[in-house]
């Protein structure tokens, strides 16, 4: 496997050579060969612990409460990232602690420069999700070797023997395994008879920021103290909505408070909420009275009515204020994150795109009862029953989630 390894890494290194003139024909690739050498942070008198390796803001977010955790107890870190997206939270991390962290961004286009080999000084390397770079395995027959919120999800419906054969030895370099879901926990035991603990590091972080939500809620919104007086059963939030999902409210009852948090804050955005829906809509924002929101709220038995939260960072703590929470962006791409909802004790609806939610599958592999997808207004209407969720059947499986997850922080330590 080493030999392949080597002889795959070679032959992308020569191709990106021979190509070199194309890259700086095109503009974003020749932005990108630019950058490779730009971001990247060399101290030399910095020795980490771990190292740790993603690509998307959802695979940095399973790695940050790890991260996190570590620089808090004064280890030094590093952090090797593929895609030029996650650049800004990266590079805020590396401000909050600018003698712990250094960076890494990986050579695709540019062969010059500092190779990740030399660069890395940590013993550990932490690899997330599914992207199996021939640079980044090869370094696993020198160093520990971790694989986290690990995810065949791409082959779901079957894999090709030349795929099986090549995902039973990569997976076979590394010494620990953590899967994101159980379906891939089972697929991974069939390619390589090990055994890997299912678990979502972001919970950490989240279970962090729930326990502090009402601090932060009074701070941040202090008129919803006028809200905490209604019954969850009467009040219902959509989080990181889109236009798409605004069908959804004519199967809400008029009678419910409906709290809106757009997935895009924007006056535009606003606007066209306005004036596309019949309830009566309130601009929650910081400088809103409360006795606006009194006098908007008297209108609750003549009219139907909506709050509209011009808000940001407050999104996750919010949840913990309702029972009911449905999440946007199932009728466009993909929906956003239904974990945060789902640890805040709301029963979680979303629209039909989920096959790239790892977090979907994962909470409704445990409660499938707890989390719905919905396709139309007629169906979402079916499922509002406004039954609570029963806290105390999720309770075990969070703690069961948060101790695997503070046992990985322990075991890189």
């Amino acid at each position: 496997m080493r030999a392949l390894l080597i002889l795959i890494y070679l032959t992308q290194r020569s191709l990106g050579s021979i190509l070199l003139p194309v890259t700086f024909l095109l503009p974003g690739l020749r932005r990108r060969f630019f950058l490779e050498n730009k971001e990247c942070t060399n101290r030399e008198n910095l020795q980490a612990s771990v190292c740790f390796q993603f690509a998307s803001e959802g695979e940095f977010e399973q790695i940050l409460p790890l991260a996190s955790s570590l620089l808090s107890k004064g280890e030094n870190i590093e952090l090797v990232h593929s895609s030029t997206s996650v650049l800004k939270n990266v590079k805020k991390l590396e401000q909050q602690y600018p003698n712990q962290v250094k960076r890494y961004l990986l050579r695709l286009l540019n062969p010059f420069g500092v190779g990740l080999r030399s660069w890395m000084t940590a013993p550990k390397l932490v690899m997330c999700r599914y992207d199996f770079y021939p640079e980044l395995l090869l370094l696993s027959y020198q160093k520990h070797t971790v694989l986290v919120w690990a995810s065949l999800i791409k082959y779901r419906k079957g894999l090709h023997f030349w795929q099986r054969y090549y995902y039973q030895k990569v997976l076979g370099l590394f010494e620990d395994i953590y899967a994101s879901t159980v379906n891939d926990q089972k697929k991974i035991f069939e390619l390589t008879q090990k055994t890997s603990a299912v678990v979502d590091f972001r919970f950490l972080r989240i279970i962090e920021r729930l326990q502090n939500a009402k601090v932060k809620i009074d701070h941040v919104i202090p008129q919803f103290t006028l809200f905490r007086e209604m019954p969850a059963s009467q009040k219902i939030i959509l989080g990181s909505a889109w236009k798409e999902d605004l069908f959804l409210l004519d199967a809400i009852p008029k009678d419910i408070l409906v709290f809106f948090a757009p997935h895009n804050l924007t006056e535009k955005n606003y606007e066209w909420l306005r004036r596309s829906t019949r309830r009566k809509v309130l601009r929650l924002h910081s400088q809103t009275s409360k006795d606006e929101v009194i006098k908007f709220l008297e209108n609750k038995n003549q009219a139907s009515l909506l709050i509209y939260l011009d808000f940001k960072g407050v999104l996750c703590e919010l949840y913990t204020e309702f029972d009911f929470a449905y999440i946007g962006g199932g009728f466009g791409k993909s929906i956003h994150s239904v974990m945060e909802p789902f640890l805040a004790g709301c029963q979680v609806f979303t629209g039909p795109k989920v096959d790239r939610s790892t977090e979907f599958e994962l909470i409704q592999e445990a409660f499938p009862q707890w989390i719905h997808k919905v396709h139309s207004k007629e169906e979402f209407a079916n499922l509002l029953s406004f039954d609570k969720m029963d806290l105390s059947m999720t309770k075990q499986w969070v703690e069961q989630q948060v101790n695997i997850a503070k046992k990985v922080v322990e075991k890189l330590s």
